[in-house]
C-alpha cells in the first residue's frame, strides 16, 4: 500500500478531471491513504452523494522517507488488505476486490506523476485577485480561523471593507481600510475555495476563511498567511523581479541580471528575485519554445532572444489566465499535448521524437529535449525557434 501526503491544491487531478472531496488538508480513496485526517470518499459522478468509506487518523509526527515536488511519500501505516478489499472478499467478490486494488494503485502512481503539475503559477494567483475583487471589493468582509494558526490576524482584517486584492507574481495581497494589508503565498500546498453562502461547516485545517452576505472564501495549507503593514508590503514587492502579467515591467532589469550571470538560465527563471511568477511548467515550456538548453549560462543568452522569450512568456501567462490552464503547445501538437515537455520525461518529443529527458536542479525537475533544445542552441539571433 502506498501513503502519500499531498496538498489540498492538488485534488483535481488531471485523471479525467475527478474531484476529490476536500474535507481536509489530505485525502483518500478506499485504502489508498492521502494525508492527516482523512476521509475514504468517491465522488459521485451522478448527483448521489459522495459516499464515506473509512475515517482514520495518521500520526502527524511521523517523518517521510523520501520526498519530491509536490509529494511526501510516508511508510505504509495500514496493513493490506484495504478495508474495501476485505470487504468484498468477505462478499465473496475476490476478483473485484483484486480489480479495484489494481484501479486504486494505477490511481496512485498517476498521482504522483500530476500532483507537481497543479503547483499555483502566477497566473493563478492573477486568477484569484480578479475573483476576489469581484467577489468582496467594496464590501465589508467577515474573517476568522477556525484552525487557530491565524486568529490574530483574522481578528485585524474582521469587519474591515475590501479596497482590492492584488497579484504580484506568486504573492497576492489584500488592501483593507485602516491601512491593513493581508499577504498570502500559496507556496506548494496552498489553496482557495470559495462558494456561495450559505457557508459549509468549518472542516480540517482551515487557516483563513473570509466571507461576506453573499460569498465565503477558505484558504488552507498555504505557505504565508499573515498581516502586513505598507512598507512591509513595499519590501515583499521590492525583492521581486518583473512580473510578465503586469503592464508596466520592465523586461530589461530582469535581462540584467540574467545577461551577467553564470547560472543556468533554467535557474535564473526560476529565481523570484529575477523574473516574479514563472513556475516550473513556464520554464521549461519557454525554454522549448526557443530551443534553448536549461543548462545555458545567462550570459550567453543574447538581448535579443531573452526579448522574445519575454514577449512569449507574456503571451503564454496572459493565455494562461485567459483558460484557467497552462497551455504551450502549437497546432498541431496540441492534440496530442498540451505541453511540450513538462512531466512528459521518457516520452517522445512532439516535434523530433527523441525522448524528453529530465533532471533535477535546485530541487526541481527539468524537463527538455536534447535535440530540440541542443547545446548549440536552436533559436536564431532574433530569439525564433522553428516552433
Amino acid at each position: 500500500m502506498t501513503h502519500i501526503e499531498a496538498s489540498s491544491s492538488r485534488r483535481r487531478l488531471l485523471s479525467g478531471g475527478l474531484p476529490v472531496p476536500a474535507d481536509d488538508d489530505k485525502f483518500a480513496l478506499g485504502g489508498c491513504q492521502i494525508g492527516r485526517a482523512w476521509l475514504g470518499r468517491v465522488p459521485s459522478a451522478h448527483g448521489r452523494p459522495d459516499v464515506d468509506l473509512r475515517r482514520a487518523c495518521t500520526d502527524e509526527t511521523t517523518q517521510p522517507s523520501f520526498s519530491v515536488p509536490g509529494v511526501t511519500a510516508h511508510p505504509p501505516r495500514f496493513p493490506a488488505p484495504t478495508f474495501l478489499g476485505s470487504r468484498l472478499v468477505c462478499l465473496g467478490l475476490p476478483r473485484v476486490a483484486a480489480a479495484i486494488g489494481a484501479a486504486l494503485s494505477s490511481f496512485v502512481s498517476h498521482c504522483t506523476l500530476t500532483i507537481g503539475a497543479l503547483v499555483p503559477e502566477g497566473h493563478t494567483i492573477y486568477r484569484h485577485a480578479r475573483e476576489h475583487n469581484r467577489s468582496l471589493r467594496g464590501r465589508v468582509v467577515r474573517a476568522d480561523s477556525p484552525q487557530g494558526r491565524f486568529a490574530a490576524g483574522a481578528s485585524l482584517v474582521d469587519g474591515r471593507t475590501l479596497l482590492r486584492a492584488e497579484a504580484v507574481g506568486k504573492h497576492l495581497f489584500h488592501q483593507y481600510d485602516g491601512q491593513v494589508w493581508l499577504h498570502v503565498h500559496l507556496g506548494l500546498y496552498g489553496e482557495w475555495r470559495t462558494g456561495a453562502q450559505p457557508m459549509p461547516p468549518a472542516r480540517g485545517a482551515l487557516r483563513l476563511r473570509l466571507w461576506t452576505d453573499a460569498v465565503w472564501w477558505e484558504l488552507r495549507g498555504a505557505t504565508a498567511c499573515e498581516v502586513l503593514t505598507r512598507p512591509e508590503v513595499t519590501a515583499i514587492r521590492t525583492r521581486l523581479g518583473p512580473d510578465p502579467l503586469r503592464r508596466n515591467a520592465d523586461p530589461d532589469r530582469a535581462y540584467a541580471r540574467i545577461g551577467r550571470s553564470r547560472a543556468p538560465i533554467a535557474a535564473l527563471l526560476m529565481d523570484q528575485s529575477v523574473l516574479a511568477g514563472v513556475g516550473n511548467v513556464y520554464r521549461a515550456e519557454l525554454l522549448f519554445r526557443h530551443g534553448i538548453d536549461p543548462y545555458r549560462q545567462g550570459q550567453d543568452v543574447s538581448a535579443p532572444v531573452w526579448a522574445a522569450m519575454w514577449d512569449d512568456l507574456v503571451a503564454l501567462m496572459r493565455d494562461g489566465v485567459r483558460r484557467g490552464q497552462i497551455v504551450t503547445s502549437r497546432p498541431p501538437y496540441r492534440r496530442r499535448s498540451r505541453v511540450f515537455v513538462y512531466r512528459r520525461a521518457g516520452e517522445p518529443c512532439l516535434v523530433c521524437g527523441t525522448t524528453v529527458r529530465t533532471q533535477t536542479l535546485l530541487a526541481r525537475n527539468l524537463f527538455w529535449c536534447p535535440v530540440c533544445q541542443a547545446a548549440t542552441g536552436s533559436a536564431d539571433e532574433s530569439g525564433n525557434a522553428a516552433w
